[in-house]
């Protein structure tokens, strides 16, 4: 095995992978140093997103998620794996993450038809789970000219003067 480190000279390591089981691990922990912070995390959210899709497949569909094809996720797919995320969130309380899995689910199609060509990874699939993923509107995090002059205007006189103080420092 060959380990490039990100930012570093291109020099090979070469490390033998033959042998006893322990020094498997050895490799392992060498690898996940090359890594570096954010492939890590990127790693590990790709990896217990699997572990979710790899669930759903056997609960929902009584089938393994490594037998599937592109070509067979269609909405229908989509559409149960947003329900069955959905449910499981009700159960604990919570979303159970159903936007950062539609969003890396959007990831994997798009990387695999834009960069790697591969047939039937048409991001349209996603389409009818397009509410989800897109960006909610927030409320502004100011405060209005309005609410300003009213402020302004008040009764300030049964305040404290430490009070009026701060009310002269916020305008």
């Amino acid at each position: 095995m060959i380990f490039y480190r990100p930012g570093y000279a291109r020099v090979p390591k070469v490390t033998n992978v033959s042998g006893n089981a322990k020094d498997w691990d050895e490799v392992k922990r060498e690898a996940m140093k090359a890594l570096p912070n954010s492939g890590r995390k990127e790693a590990r959210s790709y990896y217990y997103f699997k572990r979710n899709l790899e669930q759903f497949t056997e609960e929902v569909y009584n089938r393994k998620f490594s037998t599937y094809y592109f070509n067979e996720i269609k909405e229908s797919f989509i559409k149960d794996f947003v329900l069955y995320t959905q449910e499981r969130g009700t159960k604990n309380g919570n979303k159970a993450g159903l936007v950062p899995k539609l969003k890396l689910l959007y990831g994997v199609f798009f990387y695999s038809n834009k960069l790697l060509n591969m047939p039937d990874t048409d991001v349209k699939v996603l389409e009818c789970a397009k509410e989800y993923i897109k960006r909610k509107k927030g409320t502004p995090q100011t405060i209005s000219y309005d609410l300003i002059c009213r402020i302004e205007k008040m009764d300030k006189s049964k305040f404290s003067k430490l009070e009026r103080f701060y009310i002269d420092v916020f305008l």
